[in-house]
């Protein structure tokens, strides 16, 4: 319970989910680590605890297994802690069987592509071209459930590859990384002279050339916060077995604008300051 104690972790939960139906719960955002989906949510709350009111406590009997990427199982100790709380490899035969055992789901949709978009001042999702999770949902008939963790950019301090930096070393560090990262310094062909990469570029370049998604961060101890997460309404969804995309599109579509209601009607409570949630 150290990282419930350290980043005050709280779930909240805004109606009672039916424990004799499956859901697939979307946490957003990912940021470096997911510590709300990962610890509050998969957290059991521990006997005469008044401080901690885990998701078992919250929604008793409801059953469900987290995904996680599956490098997080290639490494010795947090494949250890991640098979403890009951973590499955998030590839899809991996999700059918936990959906045909008839528990419900809980993942990441951002994923590790997420972590490119955090900062602590602004909230930002990536879930535009994120249809698996949907296209499972409908393929299922499992009701989708939006869940977002206010506040989990928090922890860190990051040097944006694409953004001036206020600290000189740090402007000069992430400088010299877009250089490198502006594909081995491409020569333009009308210009004739060395370019940079462009705004928006260099973290995904970054990504492609060291393989790393996750943004440099200044602390390597994420600092203390609150992190509240809170449990969105159900969207009903009706199986069908062969989605077309238009109905995958719409569902998600929807799923978006609850997610977007969802942090607007607590924003202003739990993370005061911050702008509406951005979707990329």
């Amino acid at each position: 319970m150290w990282f419930a104690k350290r980043f005050s972790l709280k779930i909240e939960k805004t109606v009672n989910l039916d424990p004799q139906k499956q859901y697939i719960l979307g946490n957003h955002p990912h940021a470096i680590l997911p510590f709300g989906s990962m610890v509050a949510l998969n957290a059991t709350t521990p006997e005469k605890s008044s401080a901690f009111q885990g998701f078992d406590q919250l929604f008793p009997s409801l059953s469900f297994r987290t995904l996680a990427a599956t490098f997080c199982f290639y490494i010795p100790g947090y494949r250890e802690l991640c098979l403890y709380a009951g973590v499955v490899d998030a590839a899809r035969y991996s999700a059918r069987r936990v959906l045909n055992c008839g528990k419900s789901l809980m993942l990441v949709p951002g994923g590790a592509t997420e972590a490119l978009y955090c900062k602590p001042n602004e909230d930002i999702v990536y879930l535009k071209k994120r249809f698996g999770f949907i296209k499972l949902a409908l393929e299922t008939g499992c009701d989708l459930v939006p869940v977002f963790s206010f506040n989990e950019c928090n922890c860190w301090s990051i040097i944006d590859l694409d953004e001036s930096n206020g600290h000189s070393m740090t402007s000069f560090f992430a400088s010299m990384i877009r250089k490198l990262c502006s594909e081995c310094l491409v020569l333009s062909s009308h210009t004739k002279a060395i370019s940079c990469c462009p705004p928006g570029v260099a973290k995904r370049r970054f990504q492609r050339i060291t393989g790393l998604s996750l943004p440099l961060v200044t602390n390597l101890i994420p600092r203390k916060t609150k992190i509240t997460v809170v449990v969105g309404r159900p969207i009903s969804v009706s199986k069908v077995e062969k989605p077309s995309n238009k109905q995958v599109e719409s569902l998600l579509n929807e799923y978006i604008g609850a997610l977007k209601a969802l942090h607007e009607k607590h924003r202003a409570r739990l993370s005061p300051g911050k702008p509406a949630l951005k979707v990329v």
